[in-house]
């Protein structure tokens, strides 16, 4: 019974772990049973495992429970003292902190993530710990990811319109960790600290912001919003009339940097280093050619994926282009 029920082990054991996470989205706050529930069907499974026997439910239990505790950080969080969480719906405060994500423009507000650092009231300054949403309007500098600014406003909690069937925008902030929202007048708004943080996330923000500039600077009127989606996946300069054109137009997804996009560079990145590596004997010889230019073309790729943003949809293409590559496919090998 074992070896017909487990004869595609992955199915039972990925809807198990599904049904964990369906369970911690719905009842969460039962963290401790959870752990205890590891512990034991780990101990049994070792304990099956040294006796050279098979264990049919255990598994099955096992991943339940880790899929309700994978799930358990965004439902059930832990919040310490110091968290923005427990100042929000007061007195307007000094708030201090780092844009956590690339800043998107629409007219004239700015729209970004903010990883706060301390708040100032009128009795003093505090370091503080989590996320906020932050607008702000009104002409001012142009703010990008890394910045450190000091606003001054109030910090407010994220709620629901509660319209029955409407998007719960309060479950989808807390999936990205934000805690609160916080709408500002630029005027509000001090830049202390330029690119103060320096890594991969702000290497990456810097050369997306580059293309960005090089894109307005060419002077493509309306159809610079337009280039930037199609190019680094920055949408927020496509007009609303422009996207529900494309809307109606059933082709709306080629503005998101999918599989069309993935697909293009990487074909002319293996076309590339196919043609490359062709003018070497050594590989030529051991039938490395193709196989060497599917392996080089995922440098390109991937640094695409991450210039334009790594969306899920990017992540997908990104991911799945490995197994559709022509070199994988030995119909297309005789069209290069």
């Amino acid at each position: 019974m074992t070896d017909k029920f487990y004869a595609r082990p992955i199915i039972p054991l990925l809807l198990s772990m599904i049904s964990g996470i369906a369970v911690g989205t719905g009842l969460p706050g039962y963290g401790t049973w959870a752990y205890i529930g590891v512990g034991v069907c780990t101990g049994i499974l070792v304990y099956r495992i040294w006796k050279k026997r098979t264990a049919l439910i255990c598994p099955l239990v096992l991943l339940h429970v880790l899929g309700y505790l994978s799930i358990l950080p965004w439902t059930a969080p832990g919040f310490p003292s110091s968290h923005i969480i427990h100042f929000v719906d007061m007195p307007p405060w000094k708030i201090v902190g780092v844009i956590h994500t690339p800043v998107a423009i629409y007219s004239n507000r700015q729209k970004f993530i903010l990883r706060t650092e301390s708040l100032q009231g009128s009795d003093g300054s505090f370091p503080v710990v989590g996320r906020i949403r932050l607008t702000v309007s009104g002409e001012g500098p142009k703010f990008q990811k890394g910045d450190r600014i000091a606003v001054f406003g109030k910090i407010r909690s994220i709620r629901n319109f509660n319209n029955p069937g409407g998007f719960d925008y309060k479950r989808y902030m807390v999936f990205k960790k934000v805690w609160g929202t916080a709408y500002v007048s630029s005027r509000k708004v001090a830049l202390l600290e330029k690119r103060s943080e320096k890594g991969v996330g702000t290497i990456i923000a810097e050369v997306r912001s580059k293309f960005s500039d090089l894109i307005d600077a060419a002077g493509t009127g309306k159809a610079h919003g337009l280039i930037k989606a199609l190019i680094i996946g920055d949408r927020s300069s496509v007009s609303q009339d422009l996207r529900d054109t494309f809307n109606r137009a059933g082709i709306g997804h080629l503005l998101a940097i999918s599989g069309l996009h993935i697909g293009i560079v990487a074909s002319a990145a293996f076309l590339f280093f196919s043609w490359m590596l062709s003018h070497v004997k050594p590989l030529l010889w051991h039938a490395w050619t193709q196989k060497g230019a599917v392996l080089l073309s995922v440098v390109p790729v991937l640094i695409y994926g991450f210039i334009s943003g790594m969306s899920p949809s990017t992540q997908r293409a990104v991911i799945m282009e490995r197994l559709a590559s022509p070199a994988y496919n030995s119909n297309s090998l005789t069209n290069y």
